[in-house]
């Protein structure tokens, strides 16, 4: 294992950990409000960027902002209905329950932003560093990688590529 391994596993650990100890409900809430945020910006943001015109002169700074403020908004919202419905979970006392399931989604979510840095990763120059092929479990990353863009839309890798490139 070379220092990408710790990382993946470190990232992987730290994310069950997070979610053992806020519950599944408040970390399933969080995901939700994450991909949420994500396709709203993508989906919102030009619309928004347009709106922005007249405050900011330069388009990918306008795109950048516009992309911000609408992921940063429907996290914040997402946050809140997560604090709610934790408060709700321990008031009536599913919180064992609630902890264990927690331990499972975090360690799926964990999977998930590897997969999520292995993606853009990807996409990058940094495939050419030695590590991108050294790494053991970054092979088992970008097979999984291949399998669930495999799940996504005809073109849906090269429209996500397309809209960061606007950025």
């Amino acid at each position: 294992m070379i220092w990408v391994d710790y990382v993946i596993v470190a990232i992987i650990v730290v994310s069950t950990l997070i979610s053992l100890v806020k519950g599944f409900i408040q970390q399933v809430i969080s995901l939700v409000s994450w991909l949420l945020a994500f396709f709203l910006a993508l989906r919102f943001g030009p619309d928004l960027a347009l709106q922005l015109g007249q405050y900011i002169a330069l388009e990918p700074v306008r795109q950048a902002v516009a992309f911000f403020l609408i992921f940063i908004a429907v996290v914040f919202v997402g946050a809140i209905v997560g604090i709610f419905a934790s408060k709700l979970i321990s008031a009536v006392h599913l919180s064992l329950g609630d902890r264990l399931l927690g331990l499972i989604f975090g360690a799926a979510r964990g999977v998930v932003i590897v997969l999520t840095i292995t993606f853009f990763v990807g996409i990058s120059p940094l495939v050419e560093e030695p590590w991108w092929n050294q790494s053991m479990l970054l092979s088992y990353s970008r097979e999984l990688m291949v399998v669930v863009l495999g799940w996504m839309p005809e073109n849906f890798s090269e429209i996500l590529i397309q809209r960061l490139k606007s950025i």
